[in-house]
């Protein structure tokens, strides 16, 4: 066995768990909550029940399962309680909420929620869990302003009136069919008049077929577009320099067969010439003072989730549950995030420990970097 934990209790981790030790009736059960986390920040190459048990002392294989799979306690309270500590030290409302998935690929079929089904991971159909999670993306608070995602939820309309029914503002990915109603159009059709009412009946509630503009392709209105439309916009620096592409903006009404939506923006996105890529398509329900640079900035924060993902499937087990139920996956990626957010908290923590005449603020490992590269 390769040891790569005390066997008491990591005092910085189990002091940060103490506001939710509540919520667990048994000392014992507290005990290894701590042992399951450490075993999560832990250096070894599995961390399943079996792994974390091998490599950190004073818990067992059998005690991890029954954290995940029988003690009585809330998961969904244990994140909510995550979620408010971090949203006690927000300093501002600029953040995003970014909604995407992962898929988890496996070999056999007894893991819960595995089926043949569409992964990103793979970049194909094979046999996989698929996770949805929400992540929050900004360098300073939790409060959060918009709501980022990609076109697999774009192109669904009922997610966006969702969202829309509930006040939120959006930038998210959209299919190149996405349809739109352009305002122009939209006011020359409300001019034309409806046919003549019949004196029985009941009163139509729809406009008439006549009333209503044409909806348009996202991908027909870019290739209308003058060649002066397109502009290039730059929205942060990568690995390896800025990230630039000529993006065009056009006010439209979001529609599908039901009807019109929110006016917004379509956000065209192509390669810089002389460069390959794809086109790509956004859509956002900010309203027109919503500036250009902006708008590609958010539409293009879902790099966090993603980076998320990375690190926490390669650092963090989030990938390791073995377990046939749902709670006990549901438990594990909660724990999981709960690792993350500690590391994020003490990344920031230390980062503002560090004055300017320490260390300039773009010197590497300052400025939005993951909570595991320092770690």
């Amino acid at each position: 066995m390769f040891v790569k934990a005390t066997p008491y209790p990591i005092y910085e981790i189990y002091k940060d768990l103490e506001p939710c030790f509540d919520l667990f009736v048994r000392e014992e059960s507290r005990w290894t909550l701590e042992r399951y986390i450490v075993g999560l920040l832990a250096d070894i190459p599995r961390k399943n029940c079996q792994g974390i048990a091998d490599a950190v002392p004073n818990t067992s294989s059998q005690r991890l399962q029954e954290l995940l799979a029988n003690t009585d306690w809330d998961e969904q309270a244990f994140n909510s309680r995550r979620v408010e500590h971090l949203s006690r030290s927000a300093a501002c409302e600029d953040g995003s909420i970014i909604i995407d998935d992962t898929g988890i690929p496996k070999q056999g079929k007894g893991s819960v929620g595995v089926a043949r089904q569409y992964s990103g991971t793979l970049g194909k159909v094979g046999n996989c869990q698929v996770v949805v999670s929400l992540q929050y993306a900004d360098a300073i608070g939790v409060p959060y302003g918009t709501v980022v995602f990609d076109s697999g939820y774009g192109g669904c309309q009922p997610f966006l009136e969702k969202l829309e029914a509930r006040h939120k503002n959006y930038v998210g990915g959209v299919p190149c069919d996405f349809r739109v109603r352009l305002p122009e159009e939209v006011e020359a059709a409300a001019k034309n008049p409806p046919p003549p009412t019949k004196a029985r009946g009941t009163p139509r509630k729809k406009p008439y077929p006549n009333q209503l503009a044409p909806r348009r392709k996202a991908c027909d209105i870019a290739a209308s577009l003058p060649v002066d439309a397109w502009q290039t916009i730059t929205w942060r620096e990568g690995s390896y320099g800025p990230l630039s592409k000529q993006f065009a903006f056009t006010r439209a009404y979001r529609a599908n067969q039901k009807g019109t939506g929110p006016l917004g923006w379509l956000i065209h996105e192509r390669p810089l010439p002389g460069e390959e890529g794809d086109c790509k398509w956004y859509f956002s329900n900010l309203g027109e003072g919503a500036e250009p640079e902006r708008l590609v900035e958010l539409a293009h924060r879902r790099h966090e989730i993603e980076r998320f993902y990375q690190d926490a499937k390669d650092e963090l087990g989030f990938d390791h549950y073995e377990g046939r139920l749902w709670h006990g996956l549901h438990r594990h990626l909660t724990l999981v995030m709960w690792a993350y957010s500690w590391l994020a908290a003490k990344r920031r923590s230390r980062v503002e420990r560090i004055t300017d005449t320490d260390l300039p603020a773009n010197a590497p490992g300052v400025a939005a970097s993951s909570p595991l590269q320092t770690y």
